[in-house]
């Protein structure tokens, strides 16, 4: 090749049959010699060739080298595709899970959820409750959502509080500077527990996580992405839209059930309290908003009220119920006796919030929470990542 990239000591009279016309192409990385045809025949699909005699009168044959050389390609391309095909195939039904839990998988596949007999993804299962459904709901707009950056196991969100313009959302910042959303400390507490939960053989393939108070999703899909089931529940419309961008971005819609109600003692209404101004956050107590913003007007709005109780079949287990309702703590977990009634090695890890000023607000303390948490053999607790971690001695953590 010259350094034009073009063949080198090509030329129509001693490389091509005699008399054929011939045009060089150059460009790109490579130059090359095409026959030219005649005007008129454009795309001759039929291999035309034109020449001319000695009297220079045209002729026209038609070639079957072209169409010969196809059929000897033919069989192996089949071959090839066949190939891929069943090579597709058999990845699908070797690893179902790691295709579709979460991003990079394939970089993790000797620790990603190795302790979990059978994939859940593959089959559907039902709640005591009927969920939300997202694709009867309206789409929000703007969708703005993004990897969540630096946990063990990757996952989406979906982003409701944009900030403003004086002051936007850090993790908006992160996205024009090109970088992953922050890790919620939510995600890092669930992660954390149901790795522990999971080497303990505590964690069954049918096993739930249920998250009451989901906001829009940190500890749902963090949970979700380890290939567990999940219960998310928030009374926020907002929040539960956004939750479905997150179904949808994660790819699970059969691992992940929400449901738009708040959780309480009792079944019926509550009235809960939105910021205007943040619709993320919402509270039973009006108190407890007033706490996060003094000024901003408020928003009571009427929603469905479900005891944890009620979404869980008698023969459902559960491995973590996290409870994160701003200063409803103790109203949501009365709510969810007959799970914590549960022995030792069936009942679930829980993870709550413990915050005085909420639950002061609410018309409770922590001591309360946590002697009412003793009262069902709940005594064994700490605090981790902002959330309370609460067992019952001779689970199988003990074992």
């Amino acid at each position: 090749m010259n350094s034009e990239g073009s063949m080198e000591g090509s030329s129509a009279d001693d490389k091509t049959p005699r008399g054929r016309n011939v045009a060089h192409v150059r460009g790109g990385s490579m130059g090359a010699a095409f026959p030219m045809r005649s005007p008129g025949k454009a795309g001759g699909g039929g291999g035309q060739h034109q020449h001319r005699d000695k009297k220079g009168h045209h002729h026209y044959h038609h070639s079957k080298h072209n169409l010969g050389t196809l059929q000897k390609l033919l069989p192996w391309v089949t071959i090839g595709l066949l190939s891929l095909i069943a090579l597709v195939l058999l990845g699908s039904a070797l690893f179902p899970g790691y295709i579709f839990m979460c991003p990079e998988t394939i970089k993790r596949l000797p620790e990603h959820c190795v302790k979990l007999e059978s994939d859940p993804v593959q089959h559907d299962w039902v709640s005591a409750v009927l969920p939300f459904d997202c694709f009867q709901a309206d789409q929000t707009s703007p969708v703005i959502a993004h990897r969540v950056d630096d946990v063990k196991y990757d996952f989406f969100l979906s982003l409701l509080d944009f900030g403003t313009r004086r002051r936007p959302n850090r993790n908006m910042v992160r996205l024009l500077d090109g970088r992953p959303f922050l890790k919620p400390d939510l995600a890092v507490a669930m992660q954390s527990v149901l790795e522990m939960l999971i080497e303990a053989k505590a964690v069954r393939p049918d096993s739930l996580v249920i998250d009451a108070g989901a906001g829009i999703g940190a500890a749902a899909f963090a949970a979700a992405a380890m290939g567990v089931r999940v219960l998310a529940l928030d009374p926020v419309l907002a929040n539960v839209l956004k939750m479905c961008d997150a179904v949808h971005l994660n790819r699970a819609a059969k691992r992940v059930k929400l449901h738009l109600a708040a959780v309480s003692d009792t079944a019926g209404n509550i009235t809960i309290h939105n910021i205007l101004s943040n619709l993320e956050h919402s509270a039973v107590t009006e108190a407890v908003l007033t706490l996060a913003s003094k000024d901003a007007p408020v928003i009571p709005t009427t929603v469905e009220s479900l005891p944890i109780d009620s979404l869980v079949l008698p023969d459902q287990h559960v491995a973590v119920l996290k409870v994160t309702v701003q200063g409803w703590e103790l109203h949501a977990l009365r709510g969810a006796a007959g799970l914590l009634s549960r022995p030792p090695k069936e009942a679930p890890f829980v993870l709550y919030e413990e915050d005085r000023l909420l639950l002061r607000a609410g018309n409770t303390t922590p001591a309360a929470v946590r002697g009412w948490l003793a009262g069902y053999g709940y005594s064994e607790c700490d605090k981790a990542h902002g959330l309370v971690h609460c067992r019952k001695k001779g689970s199988l953590l003990d074992a």
